[in-house]
């Protein structure tokens, strides 16, 4: 190569102003160069004859892309690259007239290796930058083969386990080798510890051993990116929704242990409550009517002060609003419940001029906001209570019902003034 030409292909290296530079882009007739993490565009032409060509044109194909193995090491390791590639830029870069030799036993005795190890330290660094310091031995996979096929009939019964009740890794392992055995007599399965290991590497993100919810739900979820349902304004979009309170309550006349469930109407745009109403056993189709008046009219919520304001509803300002009954939203997004999509809720809705739109199954990012308002408050209310008896039967405690309970209509006003601070709090 003369000296009016240079050769910047893609993975070309280069020796441009005291540096090793790696050729990575071409941008028209600008080259993106890089040495570690520092980048450098340049113009092609001006390479010339200020440049030198480093080594040969590296193969890409025929080794890791740098970033791949600078990613797999940890911070310390990272850390030890960096301090031994500083202290070969020091010691050849300082313009010092020693041999090389003495050069490389100065960066031998920085190392606190031998000379033979820094010499080819010192090379490999000369032909592949920072990624040649990394110890090729750190880069090798020390997990046992598995066979393709084996992993095949692996996901194969994990995946049918989706609406199953909860398998052993035990069972899990001899129902994948029965199947691998039919369908390859002549295959090695793994080891049982291999076998276990590589199960669990498969199983993660399925929750087959797992909560059997979740792992329907994660089953379940739609593929590809997931959107997001966005307001501009108040009232633009209501999101409404019940839950099951995690907590023991009895019926006051009859003594009987009952369920509760909250049907709480929340502003997208502002996160604000607008309504809730607890009922026992089941909400019904008049609880979700009930919400929506108190969406259209302003509540007050918790003892009354002097001067005080109303709980915040869907519209403007009072001084704007024409109607009595405060502003409409415009549309309320709701489950596929038969309470949400009954004759009374759409005769209601019809009747205020409001639109239904029932949520993506299985999306929860629909209504996000509104189920993180149902964990704060077990979070924040719930679980502090003595008769908290947690999500599901495994995390519920031992005899808890007879440590204390709650009348039905008990944890109503506490619930008012937990949302009143959250949302003073927001």
């Amino acid at each position: 190569m003369n000296a009016e030409s240079l050769d910047i292909s893609i993975g070309a290296r280069l020796w441009y102003q005291g540096s090793a530079w790696a050729v990575v882009e071409h941008d028209g007739s600008g080259v993106l160069l890089r040495s570690g993490k520092s980048f450098k565009k340049v113009h092609g032409a001006s390479l010339v004859g200020h440049a030198e060509p480093l080594s040969e044109k590296v193969q890409v194909e025929n080794r890791e892309l740098d970033v791949v193995v600078l990613e797999t090491l940890d911070k310390v390791q990272r850390a030890e690259v960096e301090r031994q590639a500083k202290i070969f830029d020091e010691v050849f870069l300082t313009g010092s007239q020693a041999s090389a030799d003495d050069l490389y036993q100065a960066a031998a005795d920085k190392l606190g290796v031998s000379l033979r190890t820094a010499y080819r330290r010192g090379q490999r660094y000369a032909k592949q930058g920072i990624v040649g310091l990394v110890d090729a031995r750190r880069l090798k996979s020390h997990r046992p083969a598995v066979d393709p096929e084996w992993d095949t009939a692996c996901l194969e019964v994990l995946h049918s386990f989706r609406d199953q009740s909860n398998p052993t890794v035990k069972g899990v392992l001899a129902k994948t080798n029965a199947l691998f055995a039919a369908r390859n007599p002549s295959g090695a399965a793994p080891s049982r510890s291999a076998g276990y290991r590589r199960i669990q590497e498969l199983d993660k993100g399925r929750y087959t051993f797992g909560s059997a919810k979740q792992r329907r739900s994660v089953a379940d979820r739609p593929q590809g990116v997931l959107g997001r349902l966005r307001a501009d304004r108040p009232g633009e979009y209501v999101l409404l929704d019940t839950t099951r309170l995690d907590v023991f309550a009895m019926e006051p006349a009859t003594g009987r242990w009952l369920n509760t469930e909250l049907t709480v109407a929340m502003d997208l745009y502002s996160r604000c409550i607008l309504g809730l109403v607890l009922r026992a056993v089941s909400t019904t189709a008049q609880d979700v009517s009930s919400v929506l008046y108190q969406v259209v009219t302003p509540q007050h919520w918790g003892p009354l002060a002097e001067n005080d304001d109303p709980a915040p509803y869907v519209g403007v300002p009072d001084n704007l609003i024409a109607q009595s009954t405060g502003a409409l939203p415009d549309t309320i997004v709701v489950d596929h419940g038969k309470i949400y999509l009954s004759s009374r809720t759409k005769a209601v809705c019809h009747r205020l001029g409001i639109n239904i739109q029932p949520a993506t199954p299985n999306k929860p990012t629909d209504k996000p906001t509104i189920e993180r308002f149902f964990r704060t408050l077990r979070q924040q209310l719930l679980e502090r209570l003595p008769a908290y008896k947690g999500p599901d039967v495994y995390s519920r405690g031992k005899n808890i019902e007879n440590q204390a309970f709650y009348t039905v209509t008990w944890p109503c006003p506490q619930i008012v003034d937990t949302c009143l601070v959250l949302q003073a709090a927001s």
